[in-house]
């Protein structure tokens, strides 16, 4: 069932899944949806009644939600989401080890595929979601480059350590907190697990 939903995301038009986004977010706040109020509630508790900075956010959340289906369903989907010729552009591997810090959700996504093509190693610290299957197949589908992915765990740090003294390449996304709970991949359930979570769709 994930396969399928995957590949029928990821073999749609960009265009459409933006117009499809557009439309599910209209809804979505005319309903008054609970994604919506919490992402009401985590921006003005930060930023004040900025009603725009509020629909922008929501917005962009539902579109990050077909986005991320849309890169894991099928190879090379993550570069119509780049600028043109920008892999070719880059030359990375010169056999020294690199260090990369980036920020979490969404980038380190389609940093896994990028840095998979541009270096022959890297190691990416990341947190796995809680659902077993969907966990298994996620993993295979950004290991299917040739990165190795490390849990945000105990064991997962320990061997991030081994392979920054071996002198491998790292991927760590700064905000990244490590623990042995999993992830709940981006629904406002997470709320409930953790003291504060990020703005998009989920209690701070």
């Amino acid at each position: 069932m994930i396969s399928i939903l995957f590949g029928l995301i990821s073999h749609t038009p960009l265009v459409i899944l933006r117009a499809i986004s557009f439309v599910l977010t209209k809804l979505l706040i005319m309903f008054g949806s609970k994604q919506f109020e919490i992402t009401k509630s985590n921006i003005k508790h930060c930023f004040g009644n900025k009603n725009e900075l509020i629909h922008k956010s929501f917005s962009e959340t539902i579109e990050m939600s077909l986005m991320f289906p849309f890169i894991w369903g099928k190879k090379n989907n993550y570069k119509e989401l780049l600028d043109p010729n920008y892999i070719d552009k880059k030359n990375l591997d010169d056999g020294k080890p690199k260090l990369f810090f980036t920020l979490h959700m969404g980038c380190v996504d389609m940093l896994v595929f990028i840095l998979s093509e541009l270096l022959s190693q890297i190691n990416i610290l990341y947190t796995p979601v809680k659902n077993v299957r969907l966990e298994k197949k996620l993993k295979s589908i950004r290991e299917r480059g040739g990165a190795q992915m490390l849990p945000a765990t105990t064991k997962g740090v320990k061997d991030l350590y081994k392979s920054f003294l071996a002198n491998e390449s790292l991927l760590i996304a700064s905000d990244l907190v490590p623990h042995d709970k999993g992830c709940l991949l981006y629904t406002s359930d997470a709320a409930d697990e953790e003291d504060s979570v990020d703005l998009g769709g989920r209690r701070i």
